[in-house]
């Protein structure tokens, strides 16, 4: 089932199928806008370096082929402004969400994960939601601590992981 849902600020939905036509290119300058150094510091190495439209399809691609690919837009302007991604590894997802810099610090990222986690709460695809931050991310870190996610052991210490059981009555398999 494909995500969709709004908050009192945002519409956030799935990407299902690959954008054609006419209908990419705004996708692919928006990702080119929101995908900055800033942004992608603490992100995997496939997050960095998008400077062309050419690069930001390649992303697109290989995110819509890697997980479940959502869009963040602004409920007044429908601009996009961020992504929520979600990888299933059985009844887990691993999450990982973006905003572009100019929208940090304004409880839009809260709003957006807040909408998501109802969304999968209801939803009831996944048990647990593992979130991976850079150690650095202290706003990730505080966030993610915000909406009820549980640190958990991590392999280094560049990397922290995050853990929210979306449905406690199910164990974890």
């Amino acid at each position: 089932m494909s995500a969709t849902f709004s908050t009192q600020r945002l519409v956030i939905h799935e990407l299902s199928s690959p954008i054609a036509g006419k209908d990419r290119q705004p996708l692919l300058k928006a990702a080119l806008n929101i995908l900055t150094p800033n942004v992608v510091q603490q992100l995997p190495n496939y997050f960095h370096n998008i400077v062309s439209e050419q690069d930001a399809d390649l992303w697109y691609q290989k995110m819509l082929c890697e997980s479940r690919m959502l869009v963040i837009k602004t409920h007044d302007t429908q601009q996009l402004i961020g992504f929520i991604f979600a990888y299933t590894d059985g009844r887990h997802a691993h999450i990982g969400y973006l905003l572009a810099e100019n929208y940090w610090r304004q409880g839009l990222a809260k709003e957006a994960l807040s909408g998501f986690i109802n969304w999968a709460k209801t939803h009831r695809q996944w048990d647990t939601l593992i979130a991976g931050v850079g150690a650095d991310n202290i706003g990730s870190c505080k966030l993610l601590l915000k909406l009820g996610f549980v640190r958990t052991s991590s392999a280094d210490d560049e990397s922290l992981f995050y853990q929210l059981a979306l449905n406690p009555e199910h164990k974890s398999r």
